[in-house]
């Protein structure tokens, strides 16, 4: 697959594969150190994606505090923070929520039939059009005229479900934690039927990177070898 950017998922997993309690709803697995390499992934990033139902259930999305990344960004001719695109088939966010306030880029990604009116209404800047596939979703938008060549990938599952389905993640950084939750709420859904045989070969994952964070917790970085 020739490809014009990098799609990389970010996220704080327990031991037991788990991204969020059995009861649902906001959960933020990740500490200190946890924090520090997110920053880092983010600050490498041209754009996040992001599910609508990740986006009520934390009502923002993340934002790079530290000013060194920030002036980094910024000496490199981009904008302080990453532009967040949210995918969602219903629009129907409340402007009160955070997300509405933070210093960002919003841009909507969603089916061309649900444009209207509300969407403005939402302070979205830019409208994206859904498609049948995640690589023909992005060819339609043509993403990289926007200077869009890295792309991280924060949840949720199902969001994450139709990338591995196609086969069009490139890179894994999970953070392990050190808590056993238990419950359906797992990175990979469970309702995964089948997924591509090529993700789970012997040499389907290249380990780039183990680092042992504050708290006993360990981030892991896999690129995929195709």
């Amino acid at each position: 697959m020739d490809k014009l950017y990098e799609v990389k998922i970010v996220l704080a997993v327990s031991i037991d594969g788990r991204i969020s309690l059995p009861q649902g709803g906001k959960t933020n697995f990740g500490n200190v150190g946890d924090r520090r390499v997110l920053e880092e992934a983010l600050s490498a990033s041209d754009a996040i994606i992001m599910g609508a139902q990740t986006l009520r259930d934390h009502q923002s999305t993340c934002l790079i505090h530290d000013k060194d990344l920030i002036e980094n960004r910024q000496i490199s001719g981009k904008s302080p923070q990453p532009i967040t695109i949210v995918v969602s088939n219903k629009i129907n966010f409340s402007n009160e929520i955070i997300f509405f306030q933070q210093p960002i880029q919003r841009w909507l990604l969603c089916p061309e039939t649900k444009t209207n009116l509300k969407d403005k209404e939402n302070n979205f800047s830019k409208i994206l059009y859904l498609k049948n596939s995640w690589e023909e979703t992005f060819k339609f938008n043509c993403i990289e005229k926007y200077g869009i060549s890295k792309v991280l990938l924060l949840g949720g599952s199902k969001l994450i479900q139709s990338f591995l389905q196609e086969d069009f993640v490139d890179k894994l950084q999970l953070t392990i934690t050190p808590k056993i939750v238990g419950g359906s709420k797992t990175w990979v859904t469970q309702s995964i039927e089948r997924l591509p045989i090529e993700l789970r070969q012997k040499k389907s994952w290249e380990l780039r990177e183990i680092k042992p964070l504050d708290f006993n917790e360990i981030m892991l970085c896999y690129d995929r070898s195709r």
